[in-house]
């Protein structure tokens, strides 16, 4: 098992933050970690990379009131253009 995600040539991390990720609006909450780099935005779940984001694809970030177990709590929500079928996600 992996302690440090892999990071591209010349990557450097500028932030890290522990948190959880729903892979569907009916899905469960998973936890994961979020890593903000100088090329992208990615989660990781010690195992492997769940999500990545070019930074010039991320095109909206605001934060929302969302249900996480039991209570409510700020979720950072990110658009972004999804290069493989050209759709905002």
């Amino acid at each position: 098992m992996k302690n440090k995600p892999e990071l591209h040539v010349n990557e450097e991390v500028i932030l890290t933050s522990s948190g959880a990720h729903k892979d569907s609006l009916r899905s469960g909450w998973k936890l994961s970690n979020l890593y903000l780099t100088n090329q992208r935005l990615f989660l990781w779940n010690s195992i492997r990379t769940l999500l990545q984001i070019p930074l010039e694809n991320i095109t909206g970030v605001n934060v929302q009131l969302k249900y996480f177990i039991l209570r409510r709590k700020d979720a950072l929500c990110i658009s972004y253009q999804n290069l493989s079928n050209k759709s905002l996600s």
